[in-house]
Parts: structure tokens; sequence; C-alpha cells
């Protein structure tokens, strides 16, 4: 990370389930170039957006502003905004499932998600990291208070507690 920026793909655009479909447009347009150019150039695109395509966060330190944005092939797409007074940053756990189904078999994918938030209000929030690694996230968000002076609360817990930096 740079000292003065951050910079984070925080989540896909599209469901890890359609991605698998979207590898299989690009392997599949990649051999329709030779023999249907036109099916080809249609199915190359549209798989490779829906592997690549992600939100994430720059964060400038300096000027203190923000942009969420949604990226492609190294391409970021958003507005820069100012950064609000951050009154603390919270880590958090949720649980997810997500069913795939093909003729009659179906599949459930189980796990956790661990998220970082810089926390405006009680309301309000930015995302700035998740993972299903508990260490990961809480390592970029220990960065991220050190660097903007402030607290981090760990709400993975029945207890909330104040992380020692």
């Amino acid at each position: 990370m740079k000292t003065n920026t951050y910079v984070q793909k925080t989540e896909r655009f599209f469901p890890e389930g359609l991605v698998f479909g979207g590898i299989l447009m690009i392997l599949i347009g990649v051999g329709a170039l030779v023999i249907k150019p036109l099916l080809g150039i249609i199915l190359l695109p549209a798989g490779l957006s829906v592997v690549f395509l992600h939100y994430g966060i720059l964060i400038d330190f300096e000027q203190k502003r923000y942009k969420e944005y949604w990226g492609l092939l190294g391409l970021r797409f958003g507005k820069w905004k100012v950064l609000p007074p951050v009154t603390y940053i919270s880590l958090t756990k949720s649980r997810f499932s997500q069913q795939m189904g093909l003729r009659g078999a179906t599949s459930t994918m189980r796990g956790v998600l661990y998220k970082g938030n810089l926390r405006l209000d009680d309301e309000e929030k930015i995302l700035v990291i998740q993972s299903g690694k508990k260490e990961k996230v809480l390592q970029t968000l220990k960065y991220l208070a050190t660097k903007m002076d402030i607290k981090l609360l760990d709400c993975t817990g029945s207890d909330h507690i104040w992380v020692e930096l």
C-alpha cells in the first residue's frame, strides 16, 4: 500500500456462481472466434465483464477524499468525494449461503464474511474491505485506524471490544 493512498477491491459485481459461467463464456468465445467470429466478439467481452467486474474503494489521506468505484481490467470508474469525519472503524461478521442448481441437483455454499467499515455515524458507513479471513481484514483495519488516528471496534463476538493498535 502506498503511504498516502489506500486502494482495495471490496466485492465482485456478479455473484460467485456466475463467475464460473463467465469463465465458460470466455472459453467458448475464444473458440468461437475461429468458427463464428461475431459470436466470439459478443461472448468474449461479456465473459470478461462477468469475471473481472468489481467494486472497490480508493482513499486519499493527503487530500481527505475517497472514491467508491467499479472497476474492470485495471480501469476504475467513480467520482471523488470529500471524506467526512470518521467516528471509528468497525469489524463485523456475517454468515452467507448461496444455492446453485443444475437440472435437479442443488448445492449450497455456506461461509463467513468479515467486513471492515468506516463508521461516519450510527447509520452511515463506508465499506473498505471484506474477506473470509478475519486476520487479513483485521490487519488492514489496524493499518487504517493507525493512519487515520481513530479507534477500531471488533463486533465479531458477543461482546464488542476496542482493539489495541
